[in-house]
C-alpha cells in the first residue's frame, strides 16, 4: 500500500477510535451505571438485613410462642419429619414450661433519643406510653386464661404448674439434706393464717389457710460471713385456729424434719414469727419442751393495735362509718353540692387587709392536715401537680384565714386576684369540690390503717373550714325531722338495687338510712368533733416513722446498717429506738401550748389553751404515749431482749457488769430461752465476753421484727383470685402459685440487691470488720474532709487547701485512710486469730452458679434453669400427681400440742416464788381478778 493509502487507513481509524473514546451521552450513560450499581449493592445489603430480621422474628417467636418441638421453626433443617403417636401435643419445650410457670422474659428496648420540642405555656400531661410501668404479678393470669393463650386445658396447664412446684420443691429438700455443719444457725418461720375460698373434694368452701416461711442465717465459724437464704413451702389448710391445728400445719409442711435441722450446727436457735394471737403464742411454749425456740411476733401488728387504740376509745367509729358510707350516695353528692354552691356564693367576704399571723398559722395547720392523703401514692421527693393538688394549692391561698368564723368565708384578696366576686366565689366552690367532694372519704375498718387514716384526714380537716359542712346538712336535718329523709338521701335506682342486693324490704332499707343520716348529722353538726379529730390525727402521725422503718425492714433489699430500717437490736437501745424517740416528740409537744404541733387546734386570737383545748389535745396523746410503751418499749426491756443494752454504743463497762450480773442472777422460772442464753456462762467475764457479745448482736439482728412477707403473699393471693372468674382454686392449684410466685420474689429481690450493689438484709460482715472496726474509704480526701470537719470551713476552702498540699502530704491522708477505725468499745475488740484444728475443718461446697438465689439453680429470670429441664416435658404427670399427694385435697391433722407446765413465769427483777405469805396473796388475788376479767 502506498503512503497515501495509509495516511487515509490512519485516518479512519482515528475516527473510529475517537467515536468509541467519546461516546455521545456519555454522562447520563456513566450516571446510570453508577446508579445501577448503588442499587446493587443496596440491595444486597437490604438483603442481609431482612435475613437478620426474619431470623430475629423467627427467634423470638421460638422462645415466646413455641409450645412443642413442632411448632419450632428450623432454619436448617429441609423437611421435618412425620411423627406419629399420640400424646406428642402435651410435650411442651422447656422455655414453654418455664413462661406458663413465671411468665415471659422481658425483653430490653433500645431507647429512642427524644427530640426537644418548645416548651409549652402550660405543662402538658405525661403520656401512658412514657411513664414507667410496673412489670406484671408472677402467676396473674387464671388457669383458663394462659390454657386460651397456649391454646391448651387447663388441666395440663394446672398439672405443669403442680410438676414445677413439686421440682422446686425437690431442690430445695435435696439442698437442705446437704447443708454441711455450722458453728451457729438461726432459723426464722414466720407464719400467717386468713380465709380464703378453696375448693376441697368437689365442694367449694371458705377455709383457714395459713402460710409459711422459712429463713436461714449461718454462721461457719467465728470471724465467717453469715449466710442467708430462704426456704419456700406450701400453703395449708387448717381445721381451725387452735394450738394443735397450727402444729400439725407446721409439721406438715417443714420439708426437713426441726431435728434434723438443729442437728447440723452445733448451737440452733429457732425464731417463731407470728401474730399476737393466744394460740400463736402458746405454740411457742410447745416447741420451747424440745428446741431453743424465741418468740418474735410482729411488731407492726402491734403498732397498728396502738394507733387505732385513740380512734376506738373516742367513741368515733361509727360514726366515721356512716359518715364515709353516705357520701357516696349520689343524690346526697347533688344535695351537698347545691348547698354548698349557695352558701359560698352568699356568704364569701373578701378582704383587702391581711389576716393576722395566728389566722394565717393556723389556717395553713388545717389545709396540712388533707395533704398527706392527697400526696398519697406519689413521690413525695417530686411536686405533685395533680388537679386536686393545685385545687388544694390554691384553696390554702385564697382561705388563708380565718377559718373559725361560721358566718362567712373569708378571702383575702389584697391585688384583686379575680375580676369580680362571683368569679372567686366560682373558683373557691369548684376547688372545694374538687378536694373534698369529688374524692369522698373510704369506709374505715379498725384492722386496717390504710382505710382508718384517710377518713380520719378528710374530715378534720373539712370540719373545720367555717362549718360548711355543717351548714350544708341543714336543711337536710330539717327534711329528716319531717319523715323525709329518704328521697334526700338517695335515688329510686339505688335503693331497688341495694334492696336486690340485701333481700330485705323496703322498710327495713329506709330505717337503716336514717338511723345512718342521724348519726352523720350528729357527727357533723357536733362543734367539738372537729378539733377532736385532729388532735386523734396529730397524736397519730409521730408513730408513722415508726410504720415507715418497719416497712423499710421488711423489703427484701433493706440494709439494716442504714438508719431507715428498724431492727430489733435498734428497739432494745432507747437511743435508738423509734418507738422511745416518738414518744418524746408526743411529750415535748404537750409540754407546750405554743408547739408547732397543736397549730390547727388553737384557735386565732386565742390568748392560750383553756382547759378543753388541753384535754382535747392530752387525751389522744397520753393514750398513743401509753400504747406505744406497753406494745414497743417494755417487751424489749425483758430478757432476752435486755442484752441489746451491753451492746448500746457509748455504754459503760459498770453499766455492762451489771447487767451481767442481772443475767446470771435470773431464777429458772424464766423464759425457757433464757436458760438456753445462759449455757456456759458462769462469770461476769464470759457474759461480756466478745464471743457471747457477738453472738447476741447476731442474735438480735436476725430476730425478725414484722411479719409482712405473709401479708404480701395474701395480697398477691387475692388479686389472683380476681382473674379466676369467680372460680375458688383447688388446694394445691392454690398452693403451686403460692410457691411459684414466691420463688420468683425471692430471685427478684436477689437479682436487684446484686444489681443495686447493697449487701443482704442481715449479712454480717467479718467479724474484725463489724466489731474492731469498719474500714474506712481508701481515698485520701475522704479522710482529709473527716479530719477538717469540726472546723467548719467551707467546701470551697477545703478544696484549696487540699490543692495546695504536696503529693507526700496526701499520700499520708490516702494511708491514713486505708487503715482501720479503733473499737468502739474495748469490750469488743477481737482476740488474736487461731488456726483451727483439722479435724474441725468444714467441708467445701461445690462452687455457686451466677446467682445467688436460693436454690442456687436459676438463671437471671427464672428460678429453674432451662437446660436443666430436657427431660421435664414426659414427668408432668408424674410431678403433679406426687405435688397432689403432698399437699393433700384437705385441711391437716391437728398434732398433739404439748406444753410443759412450769407454772407462772417470773417478769420482775424479784423470783415470785421468793415472795413471802403477805406478798404473795396479794399478787393471787390480782391474777384472779385479770382471769375473770379476760374471760
Amino acid at each position: 500500500m502506498s503512503d497515501e493509502e495509509l495516511e487515509q487507513l490512519d485516518a479512519l481509524v482515528r475516527e473510529v477510535r475517537k467515536s468509541t473514546d467519546t461516546p455521545a451521552h456519555r454522562g447520563p450513560l456513566s450516571t446510570k451505571f453508577a446508579r445501577l450499581a448503588r442499587s446493587l449493592k443496596l440491595s444486597k445489603q437490604h438483603k442481609h438485613q431482612v435475613a437478620v430480621r426474619v431470623r430475629s422474628l423467627i427467634e423470638r417467636y421460638n422462645g415466646r410462642h413455641a409450645k412443642t418441638s413442632e411448632d419450632v421453626i428450623n432454619l436448617d433443617e429441609r423437611k421435618r419429619p412425620i411423627q406419629k403417636g399420640k400424646g406428642k401435643y402435651k410435650q411442651w419445650l422447656p422455655a414453654a414450661l418455664l413462661r406458663v410457670c413465671w411468665g415471659v422474659r422481658p425483653e430490653r428496648r433500645p431507647r429512642r433519643k427524644r427530640v426537644p420540642t418548645a416548651r409549652l405555656r402550660k405543662k402538658s400531661s405525661v403520656s401512658a406510653a412514657s411513664q414507667k410501668r410496673a412489670p406484671p404479678a408472677v402467676a396473674v393470669a387464671s388457669l383458663r386464661e394462659t390454657a386460651r393463650q397456649n391454646q391448651s386445658s387447663t388441666t395440663h396447664v394446672a398439672r405443669i404448674r403442680h410438676a414445677m412446684s413439686e421440682l422446686f420443691m425437690r431442690v430445695q429438700e435435696q439442698e437442705l439434706n446437704m447443708l454441711p455443719r455450722v458453728q451457729e444457725q438461726w432459723i426464722e418461720i414466720a407464719f400467717d393464717e386468713t380465709q380464703e375460698p378453696v375448693s376441697m373434694q368437689t365442694t367449694a368452701e371458705t377455709a383457714q389457710v395459713m402460710v409459711l416461711h422459712m429463713k436461714f442465717f449461718r454462721l461457719p465459724a467465728r470471724g465467717a460471713k453469715l449466710h442467708v437464704f430462704r426456704v419456700v413451702l406450701p400453703t395449708v389448710v387448717l381445721p381451725g385456729t387452735t394450738t394443735a391445728d397450727l402444729l400439725g400445719g407446721l409439721l406438715a409442711r417443714v420439708p426437713v424434719a426441726l431435728e434434723q435441722l438443729k442437728a447440723v450446727a452445733d448451737r440452733t436457735t429457732f425464731l417463731l414469727n407470728t401474730d399476737s394471737f393466744g394460740s400463736c403464742l402458746k405454740l411457742v411454749k410447745c416447741l420451747q419442751t424440745s428446741h431453743a425456740c424465741l418468740s418474735c411476733p410482729c411488731r407492726m401488728h402491734q403498732l397498728c393495735l396502738s394507733m387505732t387504740a385513740s380512734i376506738a376509745q373516742s367513741g368515733l367509729m361509727a360514726s366515721l362509718f356512716c359518715s364515709a358510707l353516705l357520701l357516696r350516695r349520689s343524690r346526697l353528692q347533688k344535695t351537698l353540692r347545691a348547698r354548698l354552691k349557695r352558701l359560698v356564693f352568699e356568704k364569701l367576704r373578701i378582704e383587702y387587709e391581711p389576716p393576722s399571723s395566728s389566722a394565717v398559722s393556723h389556717a395553713r395547720a388545717v389545709w396540712d392536715l388533707i395533704w398527706p392523703l392527697i400526696q398519697a401514692r406519689h413521690d413525695k421527693d417530686k411536686r405533685v401537680t395533680t388537679p386536686r393538688a393545685q385545687a388544694w394549692r390554691r384553696l390554702r391561698k385564697n382561705l388563708c384565714g380565718p377559718l373559725d368564723d361560721t358566718t362567712s368565708v373569708v378571702h383575702y384578696c389584697p391585688y384583686g386576684c379575680h375580676h369580680s366576686r362571683d368569679e372567686a366565689a366560682s373558683e373557691i366552690f369548684e376547688d372545694l369540690c374538687v378536694v373534698f367532694l369529688d374524692s369522698p372519704p373510704v369506709v374505715p375498718a379498725l384492722n386496717k390503717w390504710t382505710k382508718l387514716a384517710p377518713p380520719v384526714m378528710w374530715f378534720s380537716c373539712f370540719l373545720q373550714v367555717h362549718g360548711l359542712l355543717a351548714q350544708c346538712l341543714q336543711p337536710m336535718i330539717d327534711a329528716n325531722a319531717a319523715n323525709v329523709s329518704l328521697p334526700v338521701l338517695c335515688g329510686d335506682e339505688e335503693i331497688e338495687q341495694d334492696t336486690e342486693e340485701q333481700g330485705c324490704g323496703f322498710g327495713n332499707f329506709e330505717k337503716e338510712e336514717a338511723a345512718r343520716f342521724r348519726k352523720f348529722a350528729r357527727f357533723a353538726t357536733c362543734p367539738e368533733v372537729g378539733p377532736k379529730l385532729a388532735a386523734t390525727l396529730l397524736s397519730l402521725l409521730p408513730g408513722l416513722s415508726i410504720m415507715g422503718k418497719f416497712f423499710d425492714s421488711a423489703e427484701e433489699c433493706a440494709d439494716p446498717s442504714t438508719s431507715h430500717a428498724a431492727t430489733t437490736l435498734s428497739f432494745t437501745q432507747a437511743s435508738q429506738s423509734p418507738a422511745v424517740s416518738t414518744i418524746e416528740v408526743l411529750l415535748s409537744a404537750l409540754s407546750s401550748e405554743q408547739s408547732s404541733h397543736w397549730l390547727s387546734l388553737c384557735l386565732p386570737g386565742s390568748a392560750g389553751w383553756d382547759a378543753r383545748r388541753f384535754q382535747c389535745a392530752a387525751t389522744p396523746a397520753w393514750v398513743q404515749v401509753g400504747q406505744l410503751y406497753s406494745r414497743l418499749v417494755m417487751p424489749f426491756s425483758a430478757w432476752p431482749f435486755k442484752a441489746g443494752r451491753m451492746l448500746e454504743p457509748g455504754v459503760s463497762r459498770q453499766t455492762q457488769e451489771a447487767l451481767a450480773k442481772e443475767l446470771l442472777g435470773l431464777c429458772e422460772h424464766r423464759d425457757p430461752y433464757i436458760s438456753f442464753m445462759k449455757q456456759g456462762l458462769e462469770e461476769v467475764d464470759d457474759v461480756l465476753s466478745p464471743d457471747n457479745l457477738l453472738r447476741m448482736k447476731h442474735l438480735l439482728e436476725v430476730a425478725p421484727v414484722t411479719n409482712i412477707v405473709s401479708e404480701k403473699s395474701f395480697a398477691g393471693s387475692h388479686t389472683r383470685r380476681m382473674a379466676d372468674h369467680g372460680q375458688s382454686p383447688k388446694l394445691p392449684t392454690l398452693a403451686a402459685q403460692h410457691v411459684l410466685a414466691q420463688s420468683k420474689s425471692i430471685l427478684d429481690s436477689e437479682v436487684c440487691r446484686q444489681t443495686s450493689g447493697c449487701q443482704p438484709a442481715v449479712s454480717a460482715v467479718s467479724h474484725e470488720t463489724a466489731e474492731a472496726g469498719t474500714k474506712t474509704n481508701s481515698n485520701g480526701w475522704s479522710e482529709f474532709l473527716r479530719a477538717n470537719h469540726a472546723t467548719g470551713q467551707s467546701m470551697r476552702s477545703l478544696a484549696d487547701k487540699w490543692g495546695a498540699l504536696s503529693r507526700d502530704e496526701k499520700a499520708t491522708f490516702t494511708a491514713a485512710a486505708k487503715t482501720r477505725r479503733p473499737p468502739a468499745s474495748p469490750q469488743l475488740a477481737p482476740p488474736p486469730q487461731l488456726a483451727p484444728p483439722a479435724q474441725q475443718a468444714l467441708p467445701r461446697r461445690p462452687p455457686a452458679s451466677t446467682s445467688t438465689a436460693w436454690p442456687h439453680c436459676g438463671d437471671d429470670f427464672y428460678p429453674l434453669r432451662q437446660e436443666g429441664l430436657d427431660g421435664m416435658a414426659g414427668a408432668v404427670r408424674s410431678l403433679a400427681a406426687n405435688w397432689v399427694q403432698r399437699v393433700g385435697d384437705g385441711p391437716c391433722k391437728p398434732a398433739q400440742a404439748v406444753v410443759e407446765d412450769c407454772g407462772a413465769w417470773c417478769r420482775g427483777q424479784v423470783c415470785f416464788k421468793k415472795l413471802s405469805d403477805s406478798q404473795e396473796r396479794p399478787v393471787d388475788i390480782i391474777k384472779r381478778s385479770l382471769r375473770q376479767t379476760t374471760v
